[in-house]
């Protein structure tokens, strides 16, 4: 296992054979399962008020809602927890020309911040699976919200 910290603010650890990047222009880092189309997208938003004033968790929690379609699925998240946040965890079906894309998307929330993991693949199963790899997530105890956090 290799462990990746990400937005210099949280810690998730991944199989070591993953591969990951920072896409600069999407500000997400981005990993990917070996011989498979499996893929892990984590984003972060930072967002505060005209007074500076981080927003509270219900604006966080409504732009993450926005963001999911009518038709998903919400799903127990017990498991996925972080301490000191809400989450929230939904599953979205789609399909292409070629097959469907099975989507987990979870969204950890509080005053000012929201981070979102996102899980897609062809195989349901590999995304459920994949779940676990969230299991791992942490945010780290001296880290705070931070503008600076395109460091990969």
């Amino acid at each position: 296992m290799k462990e990746y910290t990400v937005f210099d603010a949280w810690k998730i650890t991944f199989p070591k054979d993953w591969t990951s990047k920072y896409v600069e222009e999407e500000e997400q880092f981005v990993f990917y399962a070996p011989d498979s189309d499996l893929t892990v997208r984590i984003t972060q938003f930072i967002a505060s008020g005209l007074d500076g004033s981080y927003l509270p968790a219900d604006i966080m929690e409504k732009a993450y809602t926005c963001s999911i379609p009518n038709d998903a699925k919400a799903f127990a998240t017990d498991a996925l927890r972080v301490e000191g946040y809400k989450e929230q965890g939904f599953d979205i079906r789609s399909k292409s020309k070629k097959c469907t894309i099975f989507q987990k998307c979870i969204g950890y929330y509080t005053d000012g911040e929201l981070l979102t993991v996102n899980i897609f693949g062809s195989d349901s199963e590999a995304c459920e699976e994949a779940l676990s790899i969230v299991q791992s997530l942490e945010k780290l105890p001296t880290s705070g919200r931070s503008d600076d956090y395109i460091k990969a």
